[in-house]
Order: C-alpha cells, then sequence, then structure tokens
C-alpha cells in the first residue's frame, strides 16, 4: 500500500502534540484491515499513540472487555483529565476524532501567536495600538469566523476559540503600550496630514 509521509512539526509542536497523546491508546490486531486504516492514520499525523495488541496480548484484550464492554477493534481509549474513559470503536470515528482533536490543538495554538502579530505590527510600524483599537469590532467579527471554520459547527466550539483569540488580541496592544512605549509617544506627537 502507500506509505504515509508523517506531519513535520516544530520540536516544541511536537512535544505538545506527545503531551496530549498520552492519554490516548489504541487496541487493534495487524491483521484487520479497520486497525490498519487507523494505524495509517496515527502514522500520517505523526501522533504517538501506544497501540495495544488484543490478539497477541491476552491481558490487552481482557482490559479491553472490562473497560470497553467488547473486545471489538480498533478501539481507540481516551482518558480525560477527570478520570473518566472514553471507548471510540468505529475507525471512521476514530480518524475523524484524531483529526478534530489536531486541527483544534493547532487553531488554539496559532490563537497563542496573536500578541506576537500584533506586537510585530506595531514594532515595525505597520500600524499602531490607536489603529487596532478601533478595528476591534473587525477582530471580534474575524476571530468567530476563524472559529466558525476551524471548529465543529456547533456555537459553543466558536465560542471557545474566538473568545481567547479576542482576548489575546486586547492583551497585544496591552503589551503594545507597556513594551512600544516610543512607538505610542512618536504617534501622539505626529502633526496631522492636511486634507486636500
Amino acid at each position: 500500500m502507500f506509505s504515509a509521509t508523517p506531519i513535520e512539526r516544530s520540536a516544541d509542536a511536537q512535544a505538545a502534540v506527545d503531551r496530549a497523546c498520552r492519554d490516548l491508546a489504541l487496541y487493534h490486531f495487524m491483521s484487520c484491515p479497520f486497525c490498519h486504516r487507523v494505524r495509517h492514520q496515527i502514522q500520517r499525523l505523526a501522533l504517538p499513540i501506544e497501540l495495544r495488541d488484543t490478539q497477541r496480548d491476552p491481558e490487552r484484550r481482557q482490559e479491553l472487555m472490562a473497560g470497553g464492554g467488547r473486545t471489538m477493534v480498533p478501539c481507540l481509549r481516551i482518558d480525560h483529565g477527570n478520570g473518566e474513559v472514553e471507548w471510540m470503536y468505529e475507525s471512521a470515528d476514530i480518524n475523524r476524532y484524531l483529526d478534530f482533536v489536531i486541527a483544534l490543538f493547532l487553531a488554539f495554538g496559532l490563537a497563542f501567536e496573536v500578541p506576537i502579530a500584533t506586537i510585530i505590527l506595531v514594532a515595525t510600524g505597520i500600524t499602531n495600538t490607536a489603529q487596532l483599537a478601533s478595528a476591534r469590532a473587525y477582530v471580534v467579527v474575524g476571530a468567530f469566523a476563524i472559529g466558525m471554520l476551524l471548529t465543529p459547527p456547533d456555537v459553543i466550539s466558536q465560542t471557545l476559540l474566538a473568545i481567547p483569540m479576542w482576548i489575546l488580541f486586547e492583551v497585544g496592544i496591552i503589551m503594545c503600550r507597556f513594551l512600544l512605549p516610543e512607538k505610542e509617544a512618536a504617534e501622539e506627537t505626529k502633526p496631522e496630514e492636511p486634507q486636500a
């Protein structure tokens, strides 16, 4: 079959993905074609998910039966932070879940770059904090539009991405005022250009 070319990430991004995958385990066996699809997706996304072979390891098979209630594979075990364990059985569902988790993870990672982008824009003189503050309404609408495109089609997920993006935009403006006071002073003393 075709081999998957894994996604390449920076060392920091891959370390964060590694931490996120610590709570995931795939129960599978090698000859299962549905398991192959999921393993292919895991390899393509470069996810370090623990593979537990239920055909060769009877303890893993018992663990799957005790936790999930059946021995069907593939099965993704998801340990939530609150101690709750979710058992996901269908290969298509597992692949969609993995795509969703990585997309959401990257979206939130990009959202945290907003203050840095804001500072760079002001430091290079492309804009100033007054102009950014006056564009606040557009930023809020843009954050919700980005949230709409990157999250599942529900208002809660969209809001959970849009509000932090907006707050981080505001943090960027505040940081510009503290880190770049000379830019603020230069903008305030700059004479207005005569209009024709």
